[in-house]
């Protein structure tokens, strides 16, 4: 490979699998030798990765050969590994699994054959291997407060607290986003407040302001730290109990569950502690009243709120006491009337049969309710004991015993046991029943009906790399028909595929068409050629393996290119719907474009054409959070929230010194806006100094929470045959939609 040196340009990349991070061409990487000089990428950070990673050289004067590795040191001593070679012939360096690779400075010298003469190139290639994660977090304030009045509506003069999390240590990878992992308030997993708190790109931890659903309480925060090599989905990064927030107000709401209780007469019973909302420094109960009057001397327990009745001669059979507290706190007081009953009757049946019956299969993420089996007691309050910490999400209910799980709480795949003890005024039993959870029978992750990207209409290689992409540009009405190429959906589970075509939010408008259509219960795609005005379409195919909770969706997209020529030119990326993880980024292939002449000669342009991106973009969720709606860029919410996409704008426009919002601004996705130095900040660009190449830039399309887009990218290009800027507003300039990105937060084989 022969390259001029003002030709090389580097700009920040990732690799496969996350684990390296280039810079710019730095001095240490070029080395001069009597008119021959070779150069080697430099690559500032490596972080432990199974993924090998290649790095070609480039050299000027002479042709190089008989490559290899003369010495590697870290930190200045000499070491031996065999993470990294070097090919013999091509001169590439490759990183290989880098998993056990102690943290360090690495630098790595090079010789090769020049001119007959053997050269050695001392630490060209110098790298620093890192840490995956950070050692820890400091959270900066750890405790803070604030006033349950203030967040249900915020005065313009009141600033709600916030906290920074700072990461601690040193030697590892950059941090590219801090997310809320887990909420808990007043020591219960609560993660349905997620949406009440904030956190920023840069670890600002703050509370949403005017939210009328808050609750006080004492909530706690394990914060979750993602990098290159640590995404949302690792178990590591995660930081328990990082932080408490505590939201102060007067007692707002106290129950009893049950709230009446029938009670034997001349025996002492007691309810259990009540639920209490509001802060919890200097609590006090009291008892306020007792209806009809309290001649059998119920007390209350001052700290935990629960109320006793004593063993009285004074009550008689058919009374019943109804009883009012008032409550304190350090912030204020308030009176609960008839909050529990007591209900004198004749005989209490004491507790001598408990039971219930196991839990023989249990999908892990259905929900279940396991009743009691068997309990001749009367009265009784049901409670758990010893609940193992992966069992914590299960419930139940303290009055009728009733043990159960919510849809969506994935279970850990297993035997487990139970203990629940039922308990009344005559004592109390104790009953274990066995849940097994198993797998869901229906998960699946793809499904592909192949390709015809290859000559002749033939299939191309991988098939998660070009898989559901068809081009069809002959003139015939009858469709192309597709069966299932490869799909992991289990073997003799119900599917149904049902087409479901995206729709843009702020214009009601479709760009799919109708070219595309599915049959139900077989899966076959039928492609029909253009009836539109479209040049590219795709259309999201719902697969839904299994019936009822266990049922499992996935929204596959598929493809099709279904014009030629467009004003005589044909501009084709192959493969044309460009696979990407939205974590590391990637490249597509060079496209091949041609024009049609007048005479029917076909002639191959592209090195004179010109591309870029418009302004008009889309983006359509596939299996992403809801939040990320079908829609365009534009800053549309009455509150100044933004769509997804505009999530790619602001960044940009951040890291660019760009003050004022613009969703109708090029820049983002442009490269013949930026200058060199900008195009590392835009969501990507066509690359003119790689080959019109389209590059997606690392960790750019997430939204402020770090959730990363799962679905298609869809923009209009601009195209000058004459191959000037093509979006300055030239008559020659032309526009055609060639291309979507397909991003995929699990795809590994990126380029």
């Amino acid at each position: 490979m022969k390259l001029r040196p003002n030709l090389l340009r580097f700009v920040l990349a990732l690799s496969v699998g996350g684990g390296i991070v280039f810079s710019s061409c730095t001095p240490e990487a070029v080395q001069p030798d009597e008119g021959f000089v070779l150069y080697y990428p430099a690559i500032t950070e490596i972080a432990p990765s199974i993924e090998p990673f290649t790095i070609m050289p480039s050299w000027y004067g002479g042709t190089p050969s008989d490559f290899s590795i003369s010495s590697v040191s870290c930190d200045g001593k000499a070491v031996e590994t065999t993470c990294f070679s070097v090919d013999e012939e091509s001169g590439a360096f490759t990183i290989g699994d880098s998993r056990a690779l102690p943290v360090g400075k690495y630098q790595i010298s090079i010789s090769c054959k020049v001119g007959g003469e053997y050269r050695s190139f001392k630490d060209i290639i110098s790298l620093q291997m890192m840490k995956p994660i950070a050692d820890g977090i400091e959270v900066t304030p750890s405790l803070i407060t604030a006033s349950l009045s203030d967040i249900l509506e915020t005065p313009d003069d009141v600033s709600l607290p916030v906290a920074r999390i700072t990461a601690t240590g040193d030697n590892f990878v950059k941090i590219t986003g801090y997310s809320i992992a887990n909420v808990y308030l007043d020591g219960s997993l609560a993660n349905d407040c997620k949406a009440w708190f904030e956190l920023s790109d840069d670890g600002v931890f703050s509370i949403v302001k005017d939210n009328e659903q808050f609750e006080a309480g004492v909530y706690t925060f394990d914060f979750k730290l993602t990098t290159y090599i640590v995404d949302k989905s690792s178990e590591e990064g995660v930081f328990a109990k990082a932080l408490t927030l505590n939201v102060t107000s007067a007692p707002t709401r106290v129950e009893y569950s049950p709230a009446t209780q029938k009670v034997e007469n001349g025996v002492a019973a007691r309810t259990v502690e009540p639920f209490y909302k509001g802060s919890a420094d200097g609590l006090k109960y009291e008892i306020k009243s007792v209806s009809p009057s309290n001649k059998p001397g119920i007390t209350i327990d001052q700290a935990t709120g629960v109320i006793s009745i004593p063993a009285s001669e004074d009550t008689q059979v058919g009374e019943i006491y109804t009883v009012s507290l008032t409550v304190t706190n350090d912030f204020g007081t308030a009176d609960f009337d008839d909050v529990y009953s007591f209900e004198i009757i004749d005989f209490l049946d004491p507790i001598t049969t408990f039971s219930y019956d196991d839990v023989a299969e249990n999908i892990s993420g259905v929900s279940f309710a396991n009743p009691v089996k068997e309990m001749d007691g009367a009265e009784v309050i049901y409670s758990f004991k010893n609940v193992p910490d992966a069992l914590s999400a299960i419930t139940i209910d303290p009055a009728t015993g009733t043990v159960s799980s919510a849809k969506g709480v994935e279970l850990p795949v297993g035997e487990h046991t139970l203990t629940v003890v039922a308990e009344n005024a005559k004592g109390s039993a104790e009953a274990s029943f066995k849940i097994t959870v198993v797998a869901n029978p229906n998960y699946f992750t793809y499904v592909y009906w192949g390709n015809n990207l290859g000559a002749n209409g033939t299939a191309l290689e991988p098939i998660e790399k070009y898989g559901n992409q068809f081009r069809l540009f002959h003139d015939d009405e009858s469709p192309l028909k597709l069966e299932i190429l490869k799909s992991d959906i289990p073997k003799d589970r119900p599917v149904q595929f049902e087409a479901v075509k995206p729709t843009i939010a702020s214009t009601g408008n479709t760009p799919t068409g109708s070219n595309i259509s599915v049959q139900a219960s077989s899966g076959r795609l039928d492609i029909y050629k253009k009836t539109s005005g479209y040049t590219t379409t795709y259309t999201m195919i719902k697969v839904t393996v299994g019936e009822g909770e266990a049922a499992i969706t996935r929204v596959i997209p598929v493809f099709a290119d279904l014009c030629g020529y467009v004003d005589n030119y044909q501009i084709l990326y192959t493969p044309f719907a460009i696979r990407v993880n939205p974590k590391t980024g990637g490249v597509s292939e060079a496209p091949v474009i041609t024009k049609k002449n007048s005479d029917g000669s076909v002639a191959d342009v592209t090195a004179t054409t010109s591309l870029d991106w418009r302004t008009n973009s889309y983006f359509f969720n596939l299996n992403g959070p809801q939040s990320h709606t079908w829609n365009d860029k534009i800053q549309n919410d009455s509150k100044g929230e933004y769509s997804f996409l505009a999530h790619v704008w602001n960044r940009y426009f951040t890291a660019t010194g760009v003050t004022t919002f613009n969703a109708y601004l090029a820049g983002p996705m442009s490269w013949w806006y930026n200058d060199a130095a900008n195009l590392q900040y835009t969501g990507g660009y066509v690359d003119h100094a790689d080959g019109k190449k389209i590059k997606i830039n690392p960790e750019k399309f997430k939204d402020a929470e770090g959730n990363y887009a799962d679905g298609v990218f869809m923009g209009t290009m601009n195209f000058d045959p004459d191959g000037g800027n093509p979006v300055d507003g030239k008559d020659t300039e032309k526009q055609v939609n060639r291309v979507f990105i397909w991003f995929d937060p699990t795809y590994t084989a990126n380029n």
